[in-house]
């Protein structure tokens, strides 16, 4: 899928925005994939999902990465623990 403002740098609020909004199957994977590896991205798909959950075209994709989001850091939080926790 073709994101508007797209920064060669990697993946900005618009970006999100749009993958979240209007982004089909593989582009949803694509960013979790993307979050799976960088967790500082989950800051920014909270901050995108909060707004549409209220300002959204399709707000029940929102609401849904709003949990993907919970689920992936606490998958981050499960490998950062120390073993035998």
């Amino acid at each position: 899928m073709t994101h508007r403002h797209i920064d060669p740098k990697g993946w900005t609020l618009a970006k999100i925005d749009d993958v979240i909004g209007y982004g089909g199957l593989p582009a949803w994977l694509e960013l979790r994939d993307a979050v799976r590896s960088d967790p500082n991205l989950l800051p920014k798909i909270r901050r995108i999902a909060s707004h549409g959950t209220k300002h959204g075209e399709d707000i029940d994709a929102y609401r849904f990465w709003l949990n993907i989001a919970d689920h992936l850091e606490g998958e981050h939080k499960a490998k950062a623990a120390p073993v035998g926790e």
